[in-house]
């Protein structure tokens, strides 16, 4: 999504943001435009939200079936009206449901498009805010505060507006799921829970230790990753707390998945408590290169979600 001269508009990029395409997919519209997704299971499929600057309508659905070639559109009706609702997730195996976040002054809601927009069903509404949500492999909703709070909607369940919790767990910074697999994984805050990344196998009654961000022994020894990667390392140091890099934990994440709370451990919690000792591989050239790039783009990722 870009602005220009008080406008908004999609624009399409098919190298990695190196360029974009003209004219947009999204034609230029005076509304704000929040978020854009595109359907995992039919790419042509894409669908994006706005709300009017001066509050002339209510907040809009626009959907595309091919690409962007036309757009529709459909009044978020309900709770919505005096809010931004952002686009969370689409449904994996089923273009037509989306899956919002609509924030309010005291309340924070789950509501589900179904039809490509034509039914707005409010599935989960709390007062506080969510952290995380994810719609895991066998249908199964979850939604996750920062408070260390658990939402779950059983794949089983017909009526979308029964949900079981809250149910106690991490203070919540992100959920995940890989594809096919049932194994929860969470972000936690390290100084209130022991870990930065955890895993539940039991549906989100129990969570464990993963891994924490004080874990992280740095770039491997050979020469080509030690030269290019050491001031990476070095900013990752002290982005994180850790080893003699610096102090603090990383900066808060204003958007879905953070807490507001620093995750990684103090300077004096690394130094107490050291991890563990480990002997370093050496790398054959074509390793050395691909464990920079790992470098870069782990740098990258640690950016993306101050």
């Amino acid at each position: 999504m870009v602005a220009s001269s008080g406008k908004s508009s999609i624009v399409a990029s098919h190298d990695g943001g190196n360029t974009f395409d003209s004219p947009p997919i999204f034609p230029p519209t005076t509304d704000i435009l929040i978020a854009v997704e595109i359907a995992k299971s039919n790419p042509q499929v894409i669908y994006t939200t706005s709300v009017s600057p001066n509050g002339s309508h209510p907040p809009l659905l626009w959907v595309t079936q091919n690409r962007g070639a036309s757009w529709s559109s459909t009044n978020i009706a309900g709770e919505a009206a005096n809010t931004q609702p952002r686009i969370i997730a689409i449904d994996p195996e089923d273009a037509t449901v989306v899956y919002l976040r609509e924030t309010g002054a005291q309340m924070d809601s789950i509501v589900i498009a179904t039809g490509s927009g034509s039914t707005f069903t409010t599935a989960l509404s709390i007062t506080g805010q969510f952290a995380a949500f994810v719609r895991g492999s066998d249908r199964t909703l979850y939604a996750a505060t920062g408070a260390a709070e658990l939402y779950v909607h059983a794949a089983t369940a017909t009526d979308p507006t029964v949900w079981t919790g809250p149910l106690p767990g991490p203070h919540f910074r992100c959920l995940g799921q890989r594809p096919g697999t049932t194994r929860l994984y969470a972000c936690g805050d390290f100084q209130l829970d022991g870990f930065s990344l955890g895993y539940s196998d039991d549906g989100g009654k129990t969570f464990s230790k993963m891994m924490n961000f004080s874990d992280i022994l740095g770039p491997l020894t050979c020469a080509p990753v030690t030269s290019n990667c050491q001031a990476h390392w070095e900013r990752i140091q002290q982005v994180l707390g850790i080893g003699d890099g610096g102090t603090g934990g990383p900066p808060s994440d204003a958007g879905l998945g953070d807490s507001g709370t620093p995750d990684a451990g103090s300077q004096t919690d690394a130094g107490t408590t050291p991890p563990p000792t480990r002997a370093k591989s050496g790398c054959s050239s074509a390793g050395a290169v691909f464990a920079i790039v790992l470098c870069m783009a782990g740098l990258l990722a640690l950016r993306r979600v101050r």
